[in-house]
C-alpha cells in the first residue's frame, strides 16, 4: 500500500525562483513527520549512492568505522590500502 506522501507531485520548474533572496525551506513537518520518512528513504536514499565517510578514515588494512544511514547501521572495513 502506497502512502499519501508518494502522491505528492513535483513542482514545475517555471515556479522555482533561482534568486537566493527568495529562498525558503519546507515546513518543519516534512523534516520530522514519520509520514514522509518512508517515501523519502525509498525515493532518495535507496536509489542512489550515499557518502558515509572518507577513505582517510581507513588508513590500514583492517581499519574500520561504523555509521548509520536512514536508520540502517553500517560497518566499513578496509581490506587493502
Amino acid at each position: 500500500m502506497k502512502s499519501q506522501a508518494s502522491k505528492v507531485k513535483p513542482v514545475p520548474a517555471r515556479l522555482i525562483d533561482a534568486s537566493i533572496a527568495n529562498a525558503y525551506t519546507l515546513p518543519a513537518q516534512f523534516y520530522f513527520d514519520p509520514f514522509y520518512e518512508a517515501p523519502e528513504k525509498e525515493k532518495i536514499f535507496a536509489r542512489t549512492w550515499q557518502i558515509i565517510g572518507h577513505i582517510g578514515r581507513l588508513p590500514n588494512p583492517g581499519s574500520f568505522f561504523t555509521a548509520e544511514l536512514a536508520g540502517e547501521p553500517l560497518f566499513w572495513r578496509a581490506s587493502r590500502c
